[in-house]
C-alpha cells in the first residue's frame, strides 16, 4: 500500500516507511502555496485549514500529481482517507474504483468551528463540493459512527455501498492498569506533576481541534466547584487555554510524550470527555478504556461506543462536576474491565483493519 498525503510543514520527511509493504509519500505545500494557506487561515482564525487548501491547490504541486499518476497506473482502488484529494484522484484515474473513508462528517464538523461570517461560509461551500465529490463518486463509504453514515447520506445522493467502520486503537500497546499497580504508577506520577498528596487527578487528553479547546475550557470552569480534584490538561489544545489566572487545580501539559502520555492514562483515577460538538468518534475515549481508566462523558463524547457496555458514565455538562465526585467516590472495578473488553472487541485496530479490508475488495473491487 502507498500512501500519498500533504503538509503544510516545510520541513516534513518526503518519505516514511511505516510497516513490510506501506511507505508514506509526504508532500509539503511548495512555498508560494504555503503563503496562500497562510492567508486563508487569516478567514479561519486559529482553525487548521491545510485539508481544504490541498483540494483548492492540489494542481499546482507538481510533484504530487506526478506521484499520484505513477501509483495509480494499474491501482485496483483508490482509497481517499478524507475526501479533499477526491478532484485530483477522479481527473487522473477516473476508472479506478474510489473508496471514500469519512473520519468525520467534514461538512458538519467545520460548520461548527469555522466563523459565522463572509469567509467561513466560503470555506464551507467548497468543502461541502468537495466532500459531495467524494462522496457521490465513491464505490465505497465508510464512516466511523451510525451518525455520520446517516448524516451524509442525508446531504448527499450516496450510490455506493456503505458501512461503519470505526476508529481503533492497538490494545496490545496500551497497558490495562487498575488497583495497586495504578497506584504505584501514581507515586511516578507525582514526581512528574505537582499533585497535592491524596488529591485524585483527573484527566482530559486533546488535540488543538477547537471541540477539544471548548472541552478544556469547560473543564477550566467545573475545576473551580471541585478543589479538591487535580484536572490534568494534556495535548495541543492546552496550548490554547494559557490564561494570566488558571484555577490552582490545573495544569497544562501542552503536547506530551509517547512515555508521559502512557504515564497519564496509567496513573490518574479518571478520564473525563466533555466535548459539546463534534464528528466521528473519539479516539481519546478509546485510549481511556484500553488503560483502565474509568471515565465521565458527555453523550456527543461518547459517540461511536456502547457506553452502557463499555461502562462509562454519561452525563450533560451542567451535571459533569456531580458526576466526576460520584465516580471518584465510587470505584468499580466491573466497570474498567467491562470497558478494556468492550475495546478489545470493537475497537482494535487489527480486526477493525481486516474488516475493513473485507469490505474494500467483497464491495468495491470489480
Amino acid at each position: 500500500m502507498t500512501i500519498l498525503s500533504v503538509s503544510n510543514q516545510a520541513t516534513a520527511r518526503a518519505v516514511e516507511r511505516h510497516a513490510d509493504g506501506v511507505v508514506e509519500y509526504v508532500f509539503p505545500l511548495p512555498g508560494d502555496l504555503a503563503r496562500r494557506e497562510t492567508a486563508m487561515r487569516l478567514v479561519a482564525a486559529p482553525v487548521s485549514l491545510t485539508d481544504i487548501a490541498s483540494a483548492l491547490m492540489w494542481e499546482a504541486i507538481p510533484e504530487l500529481v506526478w506521484e499520484l499518476g505513477e501509483q495509480l497506473d494499474g491501482a485496483a482502488a483508490t482509497l481517499l482517507v478524507q475526501p479533499y484529494l477526491a478532484a485530483a484522484a477522479l481527473r487522473i484515474a477516473p476508472d479506478i474504483p474510489l473508496v471514500c473513508d469519512a473520519h468525520n462528517d467534514e461538512f458538519a464538523l467545520k460548520s461548527e468551528i469555522y466563523p459565522d461570517d463572509e469567509g467561513g461560509h466560503w470555506l464551507l461551500r467548497h468543502i461541502e463540493a468537495t466532500e459531495r465529490l467524494a462522496v457521490e463518486s465513491a464505490a465505497t463509504v465508510t464512516a466511523t459512527t451510525d451518525h455520520d453514515l446517516e448524516s451524509l447520506s442525508r446531504r448527499y445522493d450516496v450510490g455506493g455501498h456503505t458501512a461503519v467502520v470505526p476508529n481503533g486503537v492497538d490494545t496490545a500497546s496500551v497497558a490495562f492498569v487498575t488497583g495497586a499497580a495504578r497506584a504505584r504508577r501514581r507515586l511516578a506520577l507525582g514526581d512528574a506533576v505537582d499533585i497535592p498528596a491524596g488529591r485524585a487527578a483527573a484527566l482530559f487528553v486533546g488535540a488543538g481541534h477547537r471541540p477539544n479547546v471548548d472541552a478544556g475550557r469547560a473543564i477550566l470552569a467545573m475545576a473551580e466547584q471541585l478543589p479538591d480534584v487535580t484536572f490534568l490538561l494534556a495535548g495541543a489544545h492546552s496550548r490554547a487555554l494559557d490564561r494570566p489566572r488558571l484555577p490552582s487545580n490545573v495544569v497544562l501539559l501542552g503536547v506530551v510524550s509517547a512515555e508521559r502520555l502512557d504515564l497519564l492514562l496509567t496513573s490518574c483515577d479518571l478520564a473525563l470527555n466533555p466535548m459539546a460538538t463534534g464528528s466521528g468518534s473519539n479516539l481519546k475515549l478509546l485510549m481511556y478504556l484500553a488503560a483502565g481508566l474509568p471515565i465521565v462523558s458527555t453523550d456527543i463524547g461518547a459517540r461511536g461506543v456502547d457506553a452502557d457496555e463499555a461502562g462509562i458514565a454519561i452525563a450533560s455538562l451542567d451535571r459533569f462536576p456531580d458526576a466526576i465526585v460520584a465516580a471518584l467516590g465510587r470505584p468499580d472495578a466491573d466497570r474498567v474491565a467491562a470497558g478494556r473488553r468492550w475495546v478489545e472487541q470493537h475497537g482494535d485496530w487489527t480486526a477493525i483493519g481486516q474488516r475493513f479490508a473485507e469490505i474494500v475488495v467483497d464491495r468495491t473491487l470489480p
